[in-house]
């Protein structure tokens, strides 16, 4: 599980580009895995994310839907707390800079596929503007994705599944991927972690999974030509796996090499 993670795409992507995405995806599985037995730690690690805030998006919906009150709680103080030393150290014109330059410099990256974000973002907004849409349209198609990702993110956390069940926590990252119209390719490691754990044994499973391992590569191919068509990888994922059995658990590693896994109580 490792070495194929170490040697994804996105993560030598983002090695190669000075990025933080190995110590982010570790922060994004630890909150899944924390917010039940260590509610009051996953929250100090996902109020640190906010640093970061399109690959933690969607953590509100999933610890509303599961009434994880301390952990929302303990983020929203960490948060306001990092925004406020930030402040105190560095002054409020650094929230204006990003908020005046920073912000700006993101919608241009939107605005505008072929600088950079059509080749290193597989989200449905950048993948509508290969195909041609305006912005306006393209603005209609990742609403109606985010939408989707919403809905099954509520769908399956209501029930409150055990926060070891790598099935759930894999719809979770593959919602937050095509969810947000801003996802850099270094970005979708935490998904690649998620889809390595469970690691289906089916061959659309697999071959899943092999597509989100390479989903780089599929976005700068099809980037190179102008081609839609790499973001449907993890909407597919989420649709694939809501029709799965809920019994998929975190991997026990000393049991790794035989494949199996603890089943949830």
């Amino acid at each position: 599980y490792v070495l194929p993670l170490l040697l994804a795409p996105p993560a030598i992507f983002g090695l190669v580009s000075g990025q933080f995405h190995y110590l982010a995806t570790a922060a994004i599985l630890a909150v899944l895995r924390w917010r039940e037995s260590r509610p009051v730690l996953a929250g100090l690690i996902l109020g640190l994310l906010t640093i970061k805030p399109q690959i933690g998006l969607f953590f509100p919906i999933l610890l509303l839907a599961t009434r994880s009150w301390r952990v929302i709680l303990v983020a929203s103080l960490t948060a306001l707390a990092v925004a406020g030393l930030t402040a105190l150290i560095w002054g409020v014109d650094v929230w204006l800079a990003y908020l005046n330059q920073g912000v700006a410099n993101q919608s241009l990256v939107l605005s505008d596929p072929k600088n950079i974000s059509e080749l290193y973002m597989a989200t449905p907004f950048i993948n509508a503007r290969s195909a041609g849409l305006a912005i306006g349209g393209a603005a209609v198609v990742q609403a109606v994705a985010s939408l989707l990702a919403v809905a099954l993110v509520v769908m399956t956390f209501w029930r409150r599944p055990p926060a070891d069940n790598l099935r759930a926590n894999a719809i979770f990252l593959a919602c937050a991927t095509f969810g947000t119209p801003y996802m850099m390719s270094y970005d979708t490691l935490p998904l690649v972690a998620g889809m390595l754990l469970l690691m289906p044994a089916d061959p659309v499973g697999r071959l899943l999974t092999l597509m989100a391992w390479g989903l780089q590569l599929l976005q700068f191919a099809f980037g190179l030509f102008h081609l839609p068509g790499p973001a449907l990888v993890p909407i597919a994922i989420a649709l694939y796996l809501v029709k799965q059995p809920a019994s998929s658990t975190w991997v026990d590693q000393r049991n790794w090499p035989t494949g199996r896994t603890q089943e949830s109580a």
